[in-house]
């Protein structure tokens, strides 16, 4: 455990609170020595990118090892919020931006916009459509 401005962050293993699509899971394992290793498996995958993890304020930033792990899934730095013994990946503004910046954002209903909001950061828990906030939780300390 690390405090830090009266916040406290756990080291250990994180998991997605649900697997996507019935069957994908992450795990990302957060060691003392700031490394980490995020675990991808699911469909007869399961694969592991290596890196090291460093906290400013209340975000966790996670830099992967592309060097030493050249077939490394994932690539380049990923940010989480860190809440209570949750990681929160960040809001995926940049769609409504990116909307925004190509005048396409106000030919859309209200309606649209709405159902665009509400999903834009859900991730399909199932084949049935239906969706949910994924986020890691912490399992093992």
């Amino acid at each position: 455990m690390i405090t830090s401005c009266s916040k406290k962050f756990y080291t250990g293993r994180y998991s997605t609170n649900f697997p996507s699509y019935g069957m994908f899971s992450q795990s990302i394992e957060l060691k003392e020595d700031s490394t980490f290793i995020k675990n991808f498996r699911g469909d007869m995958m399961n694969d592991n990118s290596v890196g090291t993890w460093s906290i400013k304020q209340d975000t966790l930033i996670l830099v992967f090892d592309t060097i030493k792990n050249p077939k490394s899934r994932y690539k380049g730095t990923e940010i989480f919020k860190i809440k209570n013994k949750k990681l929160i990946p960040p809001d995926n503004d940049w769609i409504i931006t990116n909307l925004k910046s190509k005048n396409i954002w106000d030919t859309l209903s209200n309606k649209q916009k709405r159902e665009l909001k509400k999903t834009i950061n859900l991730t399909p828990k199932d084949f049935k459509g239906t969706m949910r906030k994924q986020y890691y939780i912490l399992r093992d300390k």
